[in-house]
């Protein structure tokens, strides 16, 4: 099972908080989108491009860069901000490629830098470790009181 984000990254009184674990594997980033899509129009607002990417970004990295057996994928929102949380069980952090728009891949990190709003990477709970993002997002249907 993919461990949780700290407890200390989600702030007191938020609820709810939304999860999903997945396998690693070449569907996990998809299923991943999929979940944050329907997650956010779940809390009341609107999935943009820039979190489904960030998400999908983030799982790859867990996918092929992590030895891990699951990649977990949480989600809470804060007013008009987004935050997600990729966890997998592989404490090594990821590191920002050098640009080199010859290389395929190793732009995950430099997306994320520049398309967040804040970001950054910590420890699990047991010795895994979470990339978080947050992202603004539009105000939608409200399905969750």
């Amino acid at each position: 099972m993919a461990p949780a984000p700290p407890s200390d990254l989600i702030p007191e009184g938020v609820d709810p908080v939304l999860h999903l674990t997945v396998r690693p594997g070449l569907h996990a980033p998809a299923v991943a989108r999929a979940f944050i899509r329907l997650a956010v129009e779940l809390l009341g607002a609107s999935a943009n491009d820039d979190v489904l990417l960030l998400t999908s970004e983030a799982v790859t990295n867990s996918v092929v860069h992590a030895s891990t057996t699951s990649v977990g994928v949480s989600l809470w929102r804060t007013g008009g901000t987004v935050h997600v949380s990729v966890t997998d069980n592989d404490p090594e952090e990821p590191q920002m490629q050098p640009a080199d728009p010859g290389r395929a891949g190793g732009f995950g990190i430099r997306l994320i830098d520049m398309l967040a709003a804040d970001w950054g990477v910590a420890r699990t709970d047991d010795e895994g470790k979470c990339v978080w993002f947050e992202v603004p997002v539009a105000e939608g249907l409200s399905v969750v009181p």
